[in-house]
């Protein structure tokens, strides 16, 4: 845990170099919108929180310089964000600009608490951006910014029913509720899928709340064919038993995405023809 209020000149930097992921250059008419929602993420953050992230001041001036002169009303600026998402499916680049894609998600659904989302979205902006400066946690940041669109577009009905209820605990107590909801969950069930959701939002945020270091991977040669990633890490080489493992699952967790997105396309494809 680090409650350390100053940065240094290495620490901005490395901030800076991550806030970069949420602006492709193809979206660059649209980085206003994605700067002020990351303010308005640092705003709606319960203050309990504030406190375990020192990094927030820095986050925000750094997306200070992207908005524009001209405030958006809030409902007006959720339809931006929705826009962009649309943007993104269409051009196919969901994966390729996961954290962008993360960024822009807008709960669609009016049976869930929004207010709660909005804090799980806040809380792993800034989850995300310190795995990001502890480096090698690029898969744990990829999983949780994925549960947290799938839940903005209704589908982790499940995972919503068992997620803390965030506003009123603090940052230590939602990482133990986590880890006690995962556990029960494959307890009774080891594959179970709803127990893998609540551990892809436990993992990052117990990492970056104890600084854990991540999992060194050996650097591989990338299939051309395959799509690229945005958010990576400083690569390391790393020779050992547990290379192998590491690199299945993070192709298994891609697979998953991968066919998890590419369900959605054929849906709304036999929507849109009935």
């Amino acid at each position: 845990m680090n409650n350390r209020s100053e940065l240094s000149k290495f620490e901005i930097e490395t901030f800076k170099n991550f806030l970069n992921n949420a602006f492709p250059q193809e979206l660059v008419y649209n980085h206003p919108n994605i700067a002020n929602e990351i303010i308005n993420l640092s705003q709606i953050l319960s203050y309990q929180y504030q406190l375990d992230f020192p990094e927030l001041e820095t986050i925000v001036s750094i997306a200070q310089l992207k908005i524009s002169k001209t405030q958006t009303p809030l409902s007006e600026h959720k339809k931006n964000l929705t826009l962009i998402y649309q943007a993104l499916v269409k051009n196919k680049q969901i994966e390729k600009y996961y954290f962008t894609a993360f960024l822009v998600s807008v709960m669609r659904s009016p049976s869930h608490d929004h207010q709660q989302f909005e804090q799980y979205k806040a809380i792993t902006l800034l989850v995300c951006a310190k795995l990001y400066a502890l480096g090698d946690h690029e898969s744990a940041i990829k999983s949780v910014c994925n549960e947290i669109r799938q839940w903005s577009l209704g589908k982790r009905n499940d995972l919503a029913n068992n997620l803390p209820y965030i506003t009123d605990i603090e940052m230590k107590r939602l990482i133990d509720e986590l880890d006690s909801k995962r556990k029960e969950k494959f307890e009774t069930n080891k594959s179970s899928r709803l127990g893998n959701q609540l551990s892809n939002i436990y993992v990052p945020y117990n990492d970056s709340y104890y600084l854990n270091e991540g999992i060194l991977r050996k650097k591989a040669l990338r299939d051309p064919g395959a799509p690229s990633t945005t958010l990576m890490t400083n690569p390391v080489e790393f020779e050992g038993p547990d290379t192998v493992t590491e690199l299945i699952e993070i192709q298994m967790h891609q697979e998953a995405w991968a066919s998890e997105e590419a369900a959605s396309e054929r849906k709304k494809s036999l929507f849109w023809y009935q």
